[in-house]
């Protein structure tokens, strides 16, 4: 019973986390584009200008995402694996 609490715990503990750094990534670019626009329309280098590299990296960051969701997981099918095992004892 202990480690379905475990992963209950975790489990809870991290699709909140992942879901607050998501939500505040994808949102602040259209709160920079509001408050900010001067800055995000000059070009640092190239001719991209601050929003559009910020567009291209909530792209990245989505596959970051899913690459931490894969792993975490993996970490709780092992979990709930042990789980499985115990019950069936």
């Amino acid at each position: 019973m202990e480690k379905l609490k475990k992963w209950k715990r975790e489990r809870k503990k991290f699709v909140i986390s992942i879901s607050v750094i998501a939500i505040l990534f994808y949102v602040s670019l259209p709160l920079c584009l509001i408050f900010f626009p001067e800055q995000m329309n000059k070009a640092p280098f190239g001719g991209f200008s601050w929003a559009w590299i910020y567009a291209f990296l909530q792209m990245g960051m989505t596959w970051v995402f899913g690459w931490l969701y894969w792993r975490k997981a993996k970490q709780l099918d092992e979990l709930v694996a042990e789980i499985d095992q115990e019950a069936t004892e």
